[in-house]
């Protein structure tokens, strides 16, 4: 099983790994710091979640406002000291893909924050990155552009646990009434254009998925 553990963003500089300075990433998490900068947490395919800040004023400002679920490049500053466990700078932001038809639906916008709040707030380990980020890129298309995104979170939850080594289908789904194994093994395995599950079944199976890894592994969800 992956070990993982509260992912706190305190402590990130002393753990991350040495980054190359370009890399491309997708945007988990966003806030302004100071008057001059975003603070930006971004899975990155080679390291995983690598947090730096991106210039919004002055003499470099940036051109592009870094937004949630965005797929973008970042070209990173050296570390003025030399020492990697000091702040990364951006010294250019540059957007490769925005999944803009997710913030279109209520529903999308609210499946795809709660899967990156998991993957911001949870610590995973470098060598499940390159997964980490296969899952958010099909994840965050099939939200922008596709039915059922109920149904679309719950399958990316489902691979989350099962790429991590959770005993999802072992413990959770064996532990499930027979009814829902059904259901959810048919949402599972079809197309979300043909998924026929009542929206309001696919959240209660998200939302039982949830407390079991909130409860059994220890996940941060909130």
């Amino acid at each position: 099983m992956l070990p993982r553990r509260p992912f706190d963003g305190e402590d990130f500089f002393e753990e991350m790994p040495t980054p190359a300075n370009k890399y491309c990433g997708f945007i988990l998490d966003r806030c302004v710091h100071g008057e001059k900068f975003w603070r930006v947490a971004i899975l990155t395919r080679e390291f995983g979640s690598v947090s730096c800040f991106v210039r919004i004023s002055g003499k470099n400002k940036t051109t592009v406002v870094p937004d949630l679920f965005d797929e973008a490049e970042i070209l990173l500053e050296k570390p003025k000291s030399g020492s990697e466990s000091d702040p990364r700078f951006a010294k250019e932001y540059n957007l490769v893909h925005r999944n803009s038809g997710i913030a279109k639906s209520y529903t999308a916008l609210s499946v795809a924050s709660k899967f990156v709040a998991i993957l911001a707030k949870n610590a995973f380990p470098v060598d499940s990155a390159e997964s980490l980020y296969t899952l958010c890129a099909n994840t965050f298309r099939a939200l922008a552009e596709k039915p059922n995104q109920e149904a679309c979170y719950l399958k990316a939850l489902w691979t989350l646990a099962r790429d991590g080594g959770y005993p999802v289908k072992e413990d959770w789904l064996k532990n499930s009434n027979s009814a829902d194994v059904q259901e959810i093994v048919a949402i599972l395995r079809s197309p979300l254009e043909s998924v026929v599950a009542d929206a309001r079944d696919v959240v209660r199976h998200s939302r039982r998925l949830e407390s079991w890894l909130e409860r059994e592994h220890r996940f941060v969800l909130a």
